[in-house]
């Protein structure tokens, strides 16, 4: 069992521990998904770990399948899930650093609600022990990776937020971003020239602003999970509240039905972690 492997043991166990427990037991409907233990494939001796299921898969399978269905509560619930958990691993010391829809997963809790849970916590590395990477590699989704990465700069916390920006931009239009053209050293480019996705008709002006500025070039910019974590719960507890004169989300709702979601997409075009490396591009 490698290194690597051990320290998405580590981490996974010490962001779930403090979470804090209600009734003596840890609640993991506050995104984490349920952990077993591991497992042992017989045939390729790889280690396994075994979690809770997700019944819904990943936030894009969600969203393609159902998004005429789904109101701006459901989705700021999910995105309140999600900025509550990187609250918890940047508390607990740890940055995602692969931080995408596919690691997004959906699960259900007892009262019927669809929550979004994150996995593959702080390690995103094959499980298998790798040589070292030298400091400009590394594993992504290249249109959720900030342009400091792309660079060769360090993972920070500020790096998990920009990602949350461009997910937030996925949510809105439940088009993968960049879908239409090649993810390779052009993109990556125009990345950190200042491209970004672009968000559907009738989103709330808020929410564009707060997604543009977790996307800021600038790392220092962004807020941090704390403050989006405050913004996402009070905007969905706008959409609960009947006696709040604010229909800011509740006329977005109105448009969705009508929103084009049709794309075609690139064959180049990458939704899958992979080593990325952009050594030389920007000389």
């Amino acid at each position: 069992m490698s290194a690597e492997y051990i320290k998405e043991l580590k981490t996974h166990h010490r962001c779930i521990s403090t979470i804090p427990p209600h009734d003596g037991e840890i609640r993991y409907d506050h995104g984490f998904l349920r952990f077993f233990g591991i497992t042992q494939d017989p045939q390729t001796n790889d280690y396994i770990m075994v979690t809770e299921l997700a019944p819904y898969k990943d936030i894009r399978n969600l969203l393609r399948q159902n998004f005429t269905d789904l109101s701006w509560s459901d989705k700021l619930y999910w995105l309140r899930n999600i900025a509550g958990n990187l609250v918890t691993i940047h508390n607990a010391g740890y940055t995602h650093r692969d931080l995408h829809p596919g690691n997004i997963l959906m699960g259900q809790i007892q009262d019927g609600l669809t929550v979004a849970k994150l996995a593959h916590l702080g390690l995103s590395r094959p499980a298998k022990k790798l040589p070292p990477m030298s400091p400009k590699e590394f594993y992504g989704v290249l249109p959720y990776v900030a342009p400091e990465i792309i660079l060769g700069q360090k993972y920070t916390e500020a790096s998990d937020i920009y990602s949350i920006g461009i997910i937030m931009a996925e949510i809105s239009t439940s088009i993968p971003p960049f879908v239409d053209r090649a993810h390779d050293n052009k993109l990556a480019l125009d990345i950190c020239n200042g491209l970004r996705p672009t968000f559907a008709e009738g989103t709330p002006k808020s929410y564009i602003e707060c997604a543009k500025q977790c996307t800021d070039f600038n790392p220092v910019e962004r807020p941090s999970a704390d403050k989006l974590l405050n913004m996402f719960d009070h905007w969905w507890k706008i959409t609960q509240d009947p006696e709040i004169l604010d229909d800011t989300f509740s006329a977005a709702d109105k448009i969705i039905p009508s929103l084009d979601t049709s794309f075609t997409e690139h064959p180049d075009a990458s939704y899958k972690s992979r080593l990325l490396n952009f050594e030389g591009v920007f000389d």
